[in-house]
């Protein structure tokens, strides 16, 4: 991704009373993500824990995506969405180019020795942390939407997420052998061992988020559908559900320009976990 990609300003055009967009159906919107969350059992500095290397039974988790070549943190909410004959908006510029939720980050794990017989790593998975966010801004987090009140058909009155974190995204921990005492499944892994431990690396690309439930259709004998914005809105459109009246072409732009002020620059902090289970003796 273009780290000095600028963020492209809305146009908008009438043509035969239809309103088209020139961003993102169309905005381009870019915004950070640090990742937090350290797992940590039986081992911090902070709380002067003290671990005996041979009873090791801590995990520790360190995610970074920023500061060293490579990194990618820097999400474009963009949309490239070629506007059919039956459609009511889209974009069809080739200089658009499609969403890309993915981040580039390296992933640290450093497991103690003893643990591994009693836990059985599984995954390393995401979620955004709505407990941080700049105060100084905004009283909610920016990517929290609260719709008050039914505006020509666009959303129903509840609370929205504009992105979510891909259910996909969880990295897959590789499998540890009890008998042998080593990693059988290393896979993308840089795996070495300590006198206290394991130290696991890699670097990943993550597919961390998707477009979230604001742009979900729950129509009425449909199952619940996640869609760009602009399938989103022309889904709404084919089930008559929202017209081409400028009144309902003016609220979707406005609903875009809410995102992009939102979301533009700012900073989603997501929390990154081990999961573990609990290995039966039998």
């Amino acid at each position: 991704m273009d780290k000095n990609s600028k963020t492209n300003s809305r146009r908008k055009w009438v043509v035969g009373g239809l309103l088209f967009f020139g961003g993102i159906a169309l905005v381009t919107t870019g915004f950070a993500t640090w990742m937090v969350g350290i797992n940590r059992r039986n081992i911090d500095s902070a709380t002067k824990t003290q671990v005996d290397a041979t009873v090791n039974e801590s995990i520790e988790l360190t995610v970074t995506v920023e500061g060293e070549e490579g990194l990618d943190n820097e999400i474009k909410l963009t949309e490239h969405y070629k506007k059919g004959d039956n459609d009511l908006i889209g974009n069809d510029n080739p200089n658009i180019p499609a969403t890309d939720f993915s981040i580039t980050a390296d992933i640290e794990l450093v497991v103690g020795n003893t643990i591994l017989s009693k836990e059985k790593l599984t995954n390393i998975s995401f979620a955004i942390n709505y407990d941080v966010f700049d105060t100084s801004i905004s009283d909610h987090h920016p990517n929290i939407v609260t719709v008050n009140e039914q505006r020509y058909g666009t959303h129903e009155i509840g609370t929205y997420h504009y992105i979510d974190i891909n259910e996909n995204s969880a990295i897959p921990l590789p499998t540890y052998d009890v008998t042998t005492h080593s990693f059988i499944e290393e896979g993308k892994w840089d795996i070495s061992r300590s006198s206290s431990g394991w130290n696991l690396k890699q670097r990943a690309t993550i597919e961390l988020y998707r477009w979230g439930n604001y742009f979900e259709t729950r129509l009425d004998g449909e199952e619940p559908t996640q869609y760009s914005p602009s399938g989103y809105y022309n889904h709404l459109y084919h089930k008559n559900r929202i017209t081409s009246s400028i009144e309902t072409l003016d609220q979707i732009t406005k609903e875009m320009d809410a995102m992009k002020t939102a979301l533009d620059g700012k900073t989603i902090t997501v929390k990154s976990t081990v999961n573990t289970e609990v290995i039966q003796v039998a």
